[in-house]
This record gives C-alpha cells, sequence and structure tokens, in this order.
C-alpha cells in the first residue's frame, strides 16, 4: 500500500514538475491555423521547444475538455506547460492584424499602425524617413518606402521602430531575395506603376512608357511622384499644375530621371511588369475613365487623343 502511495505521490510530483516547469529559453511567436488540431499543434510546439511532451499537452486539453483558439500567439520566454495551456485555450491573443495593401505608403502606413497601437505615427517616420538611423543599422538607402511587403502582419503593441524594421525587412529579404542597386531601381518603377495603373494590361504599359522615356533621357512626367513630393513636404491643397513647380528630386516634370526612392509598396506584379515591360513605342499616356488608359507614341498624337476624349 505504501508503495503504491509513493508511486502516485510520484506520478503527481512528475505531472506538476511537467505542468510547471519552464521550458522555452526564449520568446517565440506561433499561428494557430482555424480548425488544426491538437496533434499537430503539438508538434509545432515541441519542434519549437515550447513544451516538453506533445502528450500531456493533449491530454490537458482533453481533461479539462477545451479547444485551442486560432490566433496569433507570443509565448514568452520560461512559459510551462499551464501558461501556454491558458493563452491558447482562452484566446488570449497578443498581436494585432495589420494589412498592408499594394499602394500604401509609408505615411498611409504609420496612420495604420498608430491606430492599432503599434506605433505613434511620428516616431515612425522618423525612423523610416531617417536616412542617418537607417543607415545605422545597416540599411544603405535614403529611406524604407517600398520595402514593405503589401500582407498581412500580427504585430504587438507598443513595439519599437528597430523590431518593426527586422520584421519588415526580413520579410522582404525572404521574398525577393535581394535589394541591390539594379533591384532598387525596378523597385522605384514597380512603385510608379502601382499608384498610375489600375488593370494588368496597363501596368505592362506604363512601364513600356517609363522604359522609353528614360532610355530617351525624358523626363517622366508623372503625377504619382508630385503627390508622393506633397507628402513629403506636408503640402496640402495645391493643384497639379501648382506642384509641377516646386523644385524637388521627386517632381519628375522637372527632374530627368527616376525618382530617388519607391513611392509606395507594390505588389509583385507590379515588380514584374518593371522587369518585363510591353515592347512598344509609347512616351505618353492619359487616363480615359481612371482605370484605362490611351497611349501614343508622340505628343501630337496625345493631344490629339486628349481632345477626342472630350
Amino acid at each position: 500500500m505504501k508503495s503504491l502511495i509513493a508511486f502516485i505521490f510520484t506520478v503527481c510530483v512528475i505531472f506538476t514538475l511537467f505542468l510547471t516547469l519552464p521550458y522555452n529559453t526564449k520568446d517565440t511567436y506561433i499561428y494557430i491555423n482555424q480548425g488544426e488540431t491538437l496533434l499537430k499543434i503539438s508538434e509545432e510546439l515541441k519542434n519549437q521547444k515550447l513544451i516538453i511532451s506533445k502528450d500531456l499537452f493533449i491530454l490537458l486539453f482533453l481533461l479539462l475538455n477545451e479547444t485551442p483558439k486560432a490566433g496569433y500567439y507570443k509565448i514568452e520566454k520560461n512559459s510551462n506547460l499551464i501558461n501556454i495551456f491558458s493563452k491558447i485555450s482562452k484566446g488570449k491573443q497578443d498581436l494585432i492584424k495589420v494589412i498592408i495593401i499594394p499602394g500604401d505608403d509609408l505615411f498611409s502606413i504609420s496612420k495604420k499602425l498608430e491606430t492599432y497601437g503599434i506605433i505613434k505615427k511620428e516616431n515612425f517616420l522618423n525612423f523610416f524617413n531617417n536616412k542617418f538611423k537607417l543607415l545605422s543599422i545597416g540599411f544603405p538607402y535614403d529611406n524604407f518606402e517600398g520595402f514593405i511587403i503589401p500582407d498581412t502582419y500580427f504585430l504587438e503593441k507598443n513595439t519599437s521602430p528597430k523590431r518593426l524594421f527586422h520584421i519588415f525587412y526580413n520579410k522582404f529579404i525572404r521574398t525577393y531575395k535581394k535589394a541591390d542597386k539594379e533591384f532598387y531601381e525596378k523597385m522605384i518603377i514597380a512603385s510608379i506603376i502601382e499608384k498610375e495603373a489600375k488593370t494588368t494590361k496597363d501596368k505592362y504599359l506604363i512601364s513600356s512608357v517609363i522604359h522609353n522615356r528614360l532610355n530617351k533621357k525624358l523626363p517622366l512626367q508623372i503625377d504619382a511622384t508630385l503627390l508622393y513630393m506633397a507628402k513629403k513636404l506636408n503640402i496640402k491643397e495645391k493643384q497639379i499644375k501648382e506642384l509641377k513647380l516646386i523644385q524637388s528630386p521627386y517632381n519628375t516634370y522637372k527632374k530627368q530621371g527616376l525618382p530617388p526612392t519607391p513611392i509606395c509598396s507594390f505588389s509583385k506584379e507590379s515588380l514584374n511588369a518593371s522587369f518585363n515591360p510591353e515592347k512598344t513605342d509609347y512616351l505618353f499616356y492619359f487616363t480615359k475613365d481612371g482605370k484605362t488608359h490611351i497611349f501614343s507614341k508622340d505628343y501630337k498624337q496625345h493631344l490629339k487623343k486628349l481632345k477626342s476624349k472630350w
């Protein structure tokens, strides 16, 4: 009898230790899909060295008749099985869902992040628009525009600029594998295409116009770069014709060549169009209905088509 009691006591002690002893040695982020099985979740937790025993994890859910809730979770350093069970069974998500879409720029992204309590707009812009701060952590370009890939992100409240930089930049490098000067120029073109074109066909045609004008050393004369310039200079309520007069590296009416940086985040399709422009002689275009564009080979033809539009 004594040996049975001793055995039960030993089992209870071991069980308690498994439940309460911290196991993971660093903060770790996990994602649980809707409808994911306990077995698959336990395997993921074991692979990431967050739990000692898959069986005990599953048993805990079965004994207490609980189910894991889908979502993103931060498993803090030194969490034990009880901590992890409590968080996942109650759906205590630590991360906030933020969606970045093609065409978003640093200014619109900063507003989104502030709305969700991720970071203050001013703190975000003061870091990601500051080439010296970016250079201090090894980033070689003037600002971070274009490097935030359109996607769904799960972020913590009150995240530091450096932490956000690593999240966004690591994703960019994992996706595109590089960010050299030649690729960066294509990023700039892709961002212009993203702002100018609404259809897949027009993306490749507008890319053609951009490349043709660059090859002929003609100014791009693209309104989207003026609108971005206005944001950077905090200019409001100005007409395009007034913006054209401002001296700025983003004024593609006055300056020949590309603007110094991308002007927004872009889709993979826009990037593909920047690398693979349609083969045309087009040098001009205008929008017919805000969606599709009319293209011309020379200014005379361009003016004629403009007049016929009205």
